[in-house]
C-alpha cells in the first residue's frame, strides 16, 4: 500500500514538474534552433561547420521530443468512455507498414488475436502510443541478434470478483490481455525492477528512458496493468491488461 502511495506521489510530482518547466525549456530551444538555421544559411553548403550545425539541430530536436513526451504524460487523461478496437489498430495501414519494415530487418511478425476486442476502455491514440513503444523496444532487442520473432497475442479473460471494475458507469465483466513477445537479447534480472522508472534506460545515449515509463502510466491511468517477464539471451514478454466496456451507447473508435 505504501509503495503504491509512493509511486502515485512520484507520478504526480513528475507531472507538475513537466508542466512547469516545459514552456521554459521550449523557449530557449526555439531560439537555438532558429539561430542554428540562420548560421547555416550564411555558410556555404560545403562549409566544414555545416556538419556541426546539423549535429546541434539533431540534439535540439531530441530535447524537444523528450519535453513533448513529458508534456504528454502530465496531461489529464481523456474520457474514460472512449474505446478502441485492437484488431483494427493492428491491421491498419500504419501498422502494416511498420511490420513490413520489421520483416526487412529479419524480424518475423506473428499476430494471434483471438477476438476483435472492440471495447478496450482506452482512447485509440493512447493504445497506439503504448503498442508503438513496446514494439520499438522489441525491435531494438532483436536487431543485435540479426532478427527474430515478434508475437502479438490477445485474449479476453473473465476477471476474479476482486478485479471487476465499474468504470464511468460501465458494467465491465471482461478484461483484455495483450502480450507482446520478442526473441531478443532479454533484460538483465537486476534491471527488471527499474525499467518502468522515468529516465531509466539500458540503451545509453540512444534512449530517453521515457518510453516504458509513459506506457506504464498510460495503462495504469486507464485502470489497466503493464507487466514484464524476461530471460536474458532468450527474449522478453510485456503483458497489457485492460478493461473491456460493456455499456450500450458508447461508440467504438475505429
Amino acid at each position: 500500500f505504501m509503495q503504491r502511495i509512493s509511486q502515485a506521489e512520484k507520478l504526480t510530482s513528475l507531472g507538475k514538474l513537466a508542466a512547469g518547466v516545459a514552456h521554459e525549456i521550449n523557449n530557449p530551444l526555439n531560439i537555438i534552433s532558429l539561430d542554428v538555421e540562420c548560421v547555416k544559411g550564411q555558410l556555404e553548403p560545403d562549409h566544414p561547420a555545416q556538419e556541426n550545425l546539423d549535429s546541434i539541430s539533431e540534439e535540439v530536436d531530441r530535447i524537444a521530443r523528450i519535453v513533448q513526451q513529458l508534456q504528454d504524460q502530465s496531461r489529464t487523461q481523456e474520457s474514460l468512455q472512449e474505446r478502441s478496437n485492437l484488431k483494427q489498430i493492428l491491421h491498419s495501414h500504419m501498422f502494416q507498414i511498420l511490420f513490413e519494415q520489421l520483416r526487412k530487418k529479419g524480424i518475423r511478425v506473428q499476430l494471434r488475436l483471438e477476438e476483435e476486442q472492440k471495447g478496450l476502455l482506452i482512447p485509440k491514440n493512447k493504445l497506439i502510443q503504448v503498442l508503438m513503444n513496446l514494439i520499438k523496444n522489441a525491435e531494438d532487442a532483436m536487431v543485435p541478434k540479426k532478427g527474430g520473432v515478434l508475437t502479438i497475442s490477445s485474449a479476453s479473460i473473465t476477471p476474479a470478483r476482486s478485479e471487476a471494475l465499474d468504470i464511468a458507469g460501465a458494467t465491465q465483466d471482461k478484461l483484455a490481455r495483450i502480450t507482446i513477445s520478442d526473441t531478443g537479447t532479454g533484460i538483465r534480472q537486476e534491471d527488471l525492477a527499474n525499467i518502468f522508472e522515468p529516465f531509466f534506460t539500458t540503451k545509453g545515449f540512444a534512449g530517453t528512458g521515457l518510453g516504458l515509463f509513459i506506457s506504464y502510466t498510460l495503462i495504469k491511468g486507464y485502470h489497466g496493468s503493464l507487466q514484464v517477464e524476461s530471460e536474458e539471451g532468450k527474449g522478453t514478454t510485456f503483458t497489457i491488461t485492460l478493461p473491456i466496456a460493456r455499456t450500450k451507447g458508447i461508440t467504438d473508435e475505429t
